[in-house]
C-alpha cells in the first residue's frame, strides 16, 4: 500500500512539473508587504511608499529587474471584479457576468515575471501618471472570450457600474493563478 500511495504521489508530481505556469519560475522572488491603514490611509502616502521601496529593492546587488503587483501568480491573492466590456457579443439570457481576476501591476511586471506579450504593449510610466487614460493589459482567454476572432488591442472596459473606460493596451499569453491543475480562467 505504501510503495502504490508512492507511486502515485511520484507520478501527480511529474505530471504537475510539466505544466507552464505561463511566467518564468527560475530566479524570481516574490513576498507581500501589508502595510497598517491607520498610517496608510492616504492613496498618495502608499504609492510613495511602494515607489521608493521598488528604488531601494532595484539598487540591491543582483538584482535585474523588479515591479510590483497585487497579487502575484499562485499566492491566493484574487480580488474578482464584474466588468461591462464595449463591442462583447451579447450575453445568452439569464447569464451572468463572469467574475474576472483583476490585478494592479506597476510598468515592468509583465517584464519581470517572463510573461509572453501576445499583442499590443505592456505598461510603460506614462500610463502610471493621474492625467493619463486609464489602461489594461488582458490576458488571452479574456480577449478570446470577449472579442472572438478580433484584436482585442484598443477596445474598452470599464468595472460594472463605473464612468471611466480603461481601454485595452496589451493582450499577454495566461498566467495561472488559482492553481497548476486549476483550468484557465
Amino acid at each position: 500500500t505504501l510503495l502504490i500511495g508512492a507511486g502515485l504521489v511520484f507520478r501527480s508530481f511529474q505530471k504537475v512539473q510539466g505544466i507552464y505556469p505561463g511566467f518564468r519560475t527560475a530566479g524570481i522572488l516574490t513576498y507581500q508587504i501589508a502595510l497598517p491603514y491607520a498610517a496608510y490611509a492616504d492613496e498618495a502616502k502608499r504609492q510613495a511608499f511602494f515607489e521608493q521601496h521598488l528604488e531601494k529593492v532595484r539598487a540591491l546587488p543582483g538584482v535585474t529587474e523588479a515591479a510590483l503587483v497585487s497579487g502575484p501568480p499562485l499566492s491566493n491573492s484574487h480580488d474578482g471584479r464584474s466588468f461591462e466590456v464595449e463591442g462583447a457579443p451579447p450575453k445568452a439570457p439569464n447569464a451572468q457576468d463572469p467574475i474576472v481576476l483583476h490585478l494592479v501591476a506597476t510598468p515592468g511586471y509583465f517584464e519581470t515575471m517572463g510573461i509572453t506579450l501576445l499583442a499590443g504593449r505592456f505598461f510603460q510610466e506614462q500610463d502610471n501618471r493621474p492625467d493619463s487614460e486609464r489602461t489594461v493589459i488582458i490576458n488571452e482567454s479574456f480577449a478570446a472570450h470577449f472579442w472572438p476572432g478580433q484584436n482585442a488591442v484598443d477596445k474598452r472596459l470599464r468595472f460594472q457600474g463605473a464612468q471611466d473606460w480603461m481601454r485595452v493596451i496589451g493582450v499577454t499569453r495566461d498566467v495561472k493563478h488559482y492553481g497548476l491543475e486549476q483550468p484557465m480562467r
